[in-house]
Parts: structure tokens; sequence; C-alpha cells
């Protein structure tokens, strides 16, 4: 049940991945995958405050660029999913009250607020205008309740805009839904906003005045933050985080100033040999009270000041989970995983030959589907001096549709068909590099900007196994894209690095203690009782080889 404002409970389910002794299994049989958590959403850490909105009145230097009639003058979109089978759908809106404790009134209470809920046809089944301070303060309330709703993406528009309002109050309220059975015990159902979403803080009551959402970071090898009316808010302003923040983060980074928008590129978490860490971010923000800002968060191409609603080229970003950490969404990436054979590192005039990993990740509790022609994952063989040396493999067996002459360049078309929850799938191919005198650094899939590796359409957990199908707007709206992602390259003369170590744990087990880590695309587990090194599962074929040259 996402929503704001999020609590800290944590909720360890039994034998889910993630939870005291069960990980070592979980580990050892997703060990192809690229260093990835599989834990459900529901883990601790993190903290909301209240959603902030103003009426249409109020000017663009009140920070709402989204609502003013000097901004875009529209409405707040949110995003529910509800998978199949949901028995009940419950969206509830806390403090709906505008004029109670967390509110700005100005002068005269007069700002009247909208609210639509949209099923996943696209088609209104609520609309209701709440007058100013009427409601409950300080509470959650329920707006809309619909038994065994029609699977998919449902939306809450909340509008303050002029075709609802021209007062200038500013209102605080929070977001979320459930099946029934709001906190622990319930199902989740992730809340996301595909744009814009607009924090704040009031100075009395003092509501907290940081916060953290999660952008779901999908393409690209960069990112675009935009914030508007920060206030030029001191340390850490905003600072995005991988899923893993050991991994990448970028720091504190400067803040907009009154009534402008400020656009930054960040960029950092691949490196030539791997291009993972896509999925569920954290998005961690503060504001010196008073104060209301807006954000997005777009990909490679997207800039500021934002044109529409919804902006184009932007990344969802979505609200904390149930227990106030990360949702769980599916995760891809890819890596150069082995040097099978030649010089390392890459020579001029002679050939090396590179394995290459594509792995997607599912970390949800429902099945996501793909489906030639349409639903699947192509790797681009770019050509020059980059050559497909096949030997393409699938894990768990799955379908390759189509795949390039040996020595010849083209497209891998891999069919993953349906994933199951907390599972994943990987493809692994070769490719033959051959360096030239003229070359430095040399591409060995394609770029987001051109041919890069993607999962071009899936059928998310919205809407997989649904019955009857999903169909139409429904349809449109569980269709989702990972990638392009980021290129792989080779430099000629420089070492290539085949393993990067992520996590690192240590547990106790009936056999003594046990100490795992994990690596780009492999996992190792060395144990106790002198069975020698593991990796992927299975017994090393070399001790001495797996333990310090892949999994080191």
């Amino acid at each position: 049940m996402n929503h704001l404002p999020a609590t800290s409970r944590h909720r360890d389910r039994p034998g889910a991945p993630g939870s005291g002794r069960g990980i070592a299994g979980a580990v050892l049989t997703l060990g192809l995958l690229l260093g990835w958590s599989v834990a459900p959403a529901g883990t601790s850490g993190g903290a909301g405050s209240l959603l902030v909105q103003s009426g249409s009145g109020a000017p663009t230097p009140r920070g709402d660029y989204v609502s003013s009639a000097g901004g875009l003058n529209t409405y707040y979109s949110y995003f529910i999913e509800v998978p199949p089978g949901t028995p009940s759908l419950q969206i509830d809106i806390f403090d709906i009250n505008l004029g109670g404790l967390h509110d700005d009134v100005v002068g005269t209470n007069d700002t009247a607020t909208g609210y639509q809920v949209r099923d996943p046809t696209d088609t209104a089944v609520l609309n209701f205008t709440l007058p100013p301070n009427t409601g409950s303060d300080d509470v959650w309330e329920n707006l809309f309740t619909k038994a065994s709703p029609r699977p998919g993406h449902w939306e809450l528009r909340v509008d303050t805009s002029s075709n609802i309002t021209s007062g200038n109050d500013r209102q605080a309220y929070g977001v979320r839904a459930h099946d029934g059975t709001p906190g622990a015990g319930g199902r989740e159902l992730n809340v996301y906003v595909d744009s814009f979403i607009g924090p704040g803080v009031t100075a009395t009551p003092p509501d907290p005045a940081t916060g953290r959402f999660h952008p779901y970071i999908t393409s690209g090898c960069t990112a675009q933050s935009n914030d508007f009316d920060w206030g030029a808010s001191p340390s850490p302003g905003i600072v995005y985080s991988s899923l893993n923040p050991a991994r990448f983060t970028t720091g504190p980074l400067p803040t907009s100033g009154n009534n402008s928008w400020l656009n930054q590129s960040f960029g950092g978490w691949t490196t030539d040999e791997s291009a993972h860490d896509y999925g569920i971010w954290s998005l961690d923000y503060s504001l010196t009270p008073p104060n209301k800002g807006v954000l997005y968060v777009g990909d490679f191409n997207a800039g500021a000041p934002p044109p529409s609603q919804p902006e184009p080229d932007t990344f969802r970003i979505y609200l904390p989970a149930d227990a106030g950490g990360p949702p769980a969404k599916p995760q891809m990436g890819q890596g150069i995983i082995e040097i099978v054979s030649g010089p390392n590192p890459p020579v001029e005039n002679m050939v090396t030959v590179f394995r290459i990993a594509v792995a997607i990740n599912n970390p949800t509790p429902y099945p996501i589907t793909f489906s030639a022609p349409d639903d699947v994952v192509t790797a681009a063989v770019v050509g020059g001096q980059v050559k497909y040396a096949g030997s393409a493999t699938t894990t768990p067996p799955s379908t390759i549709v189509d795949e390039p002459d040996l020595g010849d360049s083209g497209t891998i078309t891999w069919d993953p068909g349906t994933i199951g929850a907390f599972s994943f799938a990987q493809l692994e191919y070769n490719v033959s590099v051959e360096p030239q005198a003229s070359d430095t650094r040399i591409n060995i899939t394609g770029t987001p900007a051109s041919e890069g590796t993607t999962a071009i359409t899936y059928l998310d957990e919205a809407c997989s196994g649904a019955m009857p199908a999903c169909t139409g707007e429904q349809l449109k709206r569980a269709t989702h894209t990972l990638g392009p992602l980021c290129e792989l390259a080779v430099t000629k003369d420089v070492l290539v690095t085949r393993a990067v170590i992520g996590d690192l744990r240590a547990y106790g087990t009936r056999r003594g203690v046990v100490v795992e880590w994990t690596t780009l695309a492999a996992t190792c587990v060395p144990t106790a009782r002198g069975e020698g090194w593991w990796w992927n599962g299975r017994p090393s074929p070399s001790t001495a080889r797996w333990a310090f040259t892949c999994c080191v």
C-alpha cells in the first residue's frame, strides 16, 4: 500500500528472500543476476512528508508550477497498480480538509479541490469536488472503493487548477491505496506519478522537512533531475541513490532558487564492463519550512521547464511502500561476464572473445510476460571491429527468436516468456573484438541513442496473467519498456575487469558461519564444511580459478 506519509515499520515475511536465514537459497537460485536484491516491498527505512498543492490563484513563486494559472494550470496525477485477483481497491486521502493543521490558508479559505478516479480503460468512474474547509483533518479518509476491480493501472487526479478553483490556498495531503487492509497484512498496491510530484513542508505544526520517493530509473547512461522553487534549501537538498547506495549515489545536488527550474544531469552508475543498477532508486530531499516545490526525473532526453502533464521522457516516481521502503519493480542490466579467449587487455590486430550477459530480475510477487514478436528483448552486435561469436544460451531455457550469423553484425532477439514471481531470466552470448590501430574505446553493444539493449515491451505485473486478458487502454499502460541500457565497451590496451563485488553478507547456519557475496553476474558462497567454492549454485570447476578470478 504505497502512501504518504510513510511509516517505518519493518515487516519480515517468513521464508521470503531477505528474511534472515532464508537468504542463502535465494542467492543461490538467482546467482546469474547482476547483484540485485530480490526482497519484496515492505523493508524498513525512509520517511515521507506530505504532498502539497496550491490553488490556481497562487502565483508560481509560491512553488506550485503544476496547479498555478501562471504555470501548467493542470492536475496532479497518481497511478495505482492493481494486479489480477485484487479483492478490493480502496483509495484514501490523508488530511482531505483544506484549512486544517497542515494547510496554508491565505486570507479567506476559498480553494476547492477536485478528485477524479479513472479506471484502466481511461474511463472516469468518480468525479468529486470538495468545497474548502470540508472533510476530516489529520486522519485518513476513504475517497473511493471498488470491489473486484479491473486489473491494470488506475488513475487518481487531484485538481486545483482554474477548471476547479480560483483560490490561492495551499493544501497538504497524503495518498494511499490498498485492498481493504491498510498497513501490515494487506496487499501492496504500488502508487506512482508519471511526471510531477509536489512535496512541501509547513512551519506549524512542524511536518517533516525531509522525505523520500523512489524513481524508477530504467534506461540511459545519465538521468535528469528537475526541481522547481526549492528555495535553495540547505544540504542534503536532493540526493539520488541506486537500490544499493554503496554502489552509486549523487551526493547532495544544488537546488533551484525561487520561482525557477533547475535541470541537472547525473550519471556514473554504469561502467564499460557493467550496465546495471537499473530499477527502483531512492530520492532523498529536504526543504526549509515553510516551502513547497515540484520535482520530476527525466531520462537522457528530458529537460526543463516542462511543457505538459504528463511530461514526456520522464521516469516514474513511486511513493514509499507500506513499511516505508521501496516498492518491488522489475530490473534489467547487462555486463561482460567472461573473457572466453584471446588477450586481456585487448590489443591491436588480435581477437578477444567476450561473453555478455543480459538479465531481467522480477522481485515482485506477480509474473511479468514477454511474447514474440513484439514483447521481446533486443541486443545489438554493432559491427566494425565487433562480430557475433555465437554460443547464445538462456537461463532458464527460453526462446532466442533471431541472431546474427557467426562473424557478422546484427540483432539478437530474445523472448524470455513469462518470468514468475521472485524469478529471473538471463541471456548470454559471445562477441569477438579485434582492435585496429586507430581504435581506442570500442562499443561492444548499442548505445542509448542507437540500438541500445532494450526490453522493447513486456506485460507488467498489473496485467500479466489477467483473465480476461487486458486490452485497449488497459493493455497500453500495463505494457512497459526497460532500456535502452548504457553501452558496454572495451578499450585497447586496458585490462577488462570481469566481476565487481556487490553485496557482502555473513550469517549463521547449522553448518557454521556462511559468508557470501554477489558479483556482477555471479554469486560465490564459500562455506565452512569444506565443499570448496561455489559459483552460480554449482561446484566450481577449479577452486583457484573461480575463487580468485571470477568472484574476486
